[in-house]
């Protein structure tokens, strides 16, 4: 995908904002489509959880016996929320300095 629009990131908060992190298929589209949006990368996930590099991967590929508890979850989805918000910011900053 190239460089995400703005719009694509409102989608993609209001999706996030507005989902259940305990549904397994909305963790795993949420996590694959933060990756596909470059609003975080593999390596980012794993140095923010401290989980093993294979986890992480698992999750960005919805394989059912890697998703992170329920508990954890909430936690996950908020720090995407965050990068979100902040990658929204920043287009939006970069598209206001070109007009």
């Amino acid at each position: 995908m190239t460089n995400p629009k703005p719009r694509d990131l409102e989608r993609y908060l209001h999706t996030l904002q507005n989902g259940n992190e305990n549904d397994d298929g909305f963790f795993k589209e949420a996590f694959a489509t933060a990756i596909e949006l470059k609003i975080i990368t593999l390596k980012d996930a794993i140095d923010e959880f401290c989980f093993d590099s294979s986890t992480i991967e698992r999750w960005s590929t919805g394989d059912n016996s890697a998703l992170p508890a329920l508990n954890t979850r909430p936690w996950v989805v908020s720090w995407l929320v965050a990068h979100t918000e902040v990658k929204l910011r920043a287009l939006r900053a970069a598209s206001f300095s070109e007009e």
